[in-house]
């Protein structure tokens, strides 16, 4: 098929642009010189318009994945015409778009990653397959929503840890109440009062009473502040629980 569009006015311009066209459609195109009621001899030309990509189907969630807080992955079919697929994320209600990541264009189906979103908030994704040489963009593809995670809830906090016992030239033992979380781990660090000094990483033991840390290896007459944070596989580590100071005894001096 070949038709002919004439412009809506002439132009002194050596371009042109004609809009309105059909899709895959030949066209004959025409250019005439003018110089008052003269005009020369017709220059033609013959083109053809990009066929338009269909618009793709709206993405789903990547098989075997979840959201996260921070964002999720997707899948879509492939067009076998498409060179490559672009997307936005843009949060329900407006105020803030993620970034969308296309893996791997040529598969089937195709997967893409939004990342930088924001926790427990809904966004709205749509897909645009990208055209080449004989191919126009498609039209972006129906609106699919998604809703990251909300946040983890932290390991609830061991008590203060305070002295056990005397503390000796080399170390000392603090105590402290277990964290409310059920199948909490612990660990346990020393570290010089006036921040010098690399931690001492203490050893921890949760079989009496209270849970204890001793540490051994410490500088004599130094303050020293203990700290212990509880953990749990999957779930945010707790605040640390940090000790008062803890001022390791002198040396014993042999006579």
């Amino acid at each position: 098929m070949t038709s002919a569009v004439e412009p809506r006015e002439t132009t002194t311009k050596t371009e042109y642009e004609f809009t309105g066209l059909t899709p895959g459609t030949r066209y004959t195109v025409s250019v005439r010189g003018r110089k008052g009621v003269e005009a020369g001899p017709a220059a033609t030309e013959e083109t053809q318009t990009k066929t338009k990509l269909p618009t793709p189907a709206p993405p789903v969630l990547k098989s075997g994945t979840r959201p996260t807080e921070t964002g999720f992955e997707l899948q879509w079919k492939r067009d076998p015409n498409a060179s490559a697929y672009k997307g936005t994320a843009t949060k329900v209600g407006g105020g803030g778009t993620a970034t969308v990541t296309v893996d791997s264009p040529l598969a089937d189906p195709v997967t893409a990653k939004v990342t930088g979103a924001v926790a427990a908030t809904e966004y709205e994704v749509t897909i645009v397959a990208v055209g080449d040489e004989s191919h126009q963009d498609s039209d972006a593809s129906a609106a699919a929503r998604f809703r990251t995670a909300s946040p983890a809830t932290p390991v609830s906090p061991p008590g203060k840890p305070t002295v056990k016992g005397s503390p000796t030239a080399d170390g000392f033992v603090v105590e402290f109440t277990a964290s409310s979380t059920a199948g909490a781990t612990y660990t346990a660090t020393a570290k010089k009062s006036d921040d010098t000094g690399s931690p001492v990483t203490g050893t921890v033991e949760t079989s009496g009473a209270k849970p204890t840390a001793t540490f051994t290896g410490l500088t004599a007459e130094t303050a020293y502040k203990a700290t212990v944070i509880a953990k749990k596989s999957g779930s945010p580590d707790s605040t640390p629980a940090v000790s008062e100071d803890i001022t390791t005894a002198a040396s014993v001096r042999a006579k």
